[in-house]
């Protein structure tokens, strides 16, 4: 999928959008193309994937015309996977590598959804140019946000 403009990007979404419940997690359509499962009630992203059907446009459009389809691509701190999935839908190959062990459960279940399974792969290690520290994850309450702490 390749957009034309932002609006392009704002009306695809728009235009595609639905969100559904499933257990613990808010399903969301991005970009009339893929689901994201993400935490009910999150105050950082999750509601923009419901009501928006995208995230990032200006992101969005510049990925859709520069990544070209077959690539192997690492979405380092990928959060719900909005960009994953995006990347993934585009032909290419991901290996998502989050901090967060409590957004795991949401990017497997985004797998699952999207039956990525042979495409995406998942690491649940922290990325820094550091070795041989202690390095603090920093979850913020509110949100399953983080900030990586060395």
């Amino acid at each position: 999928m390749v957009f034309e403009n932002r609006a392009h990007v704002e009306t695809t979404g728009l235009k595609g959008r639905e969100t559904f419940i499933e257990n613990s997690f808010q399903i969301s359509k991005q970009l009339d193309s893929y689901l994201i499962a993400s935490k009910l009630n999150d105050k950082g992203i999750s509601h923009h994937f419901k009501d928006d059907g995208f995230w990032e446009a200006w992101i969005t459009l510049w990925m859709s015309r520069n990544v070209k389809p077959g690539s192997y691509c690492i979405d380092g701190g990928p959060n719900y996977g909005y960009y994953t999935f995006l990347l993934e839908k585009k032909g290419c190959e991901v290996l998502a590598i989050e901090a967060n062990p409590e957004i795991i459960p949401f990017l497997e279940k985004s797998i699952e959804l999207n039956n990525s399974g042979n495409k995406v792969k998942v690491i649940n290690k922290a990325i820094t140019d550091v070795t041989g520290n202690v390095i603090e994850l920093n979850i913020l309450p509110s949100s399953l946000n983080s900030t990586i702490i060395y």
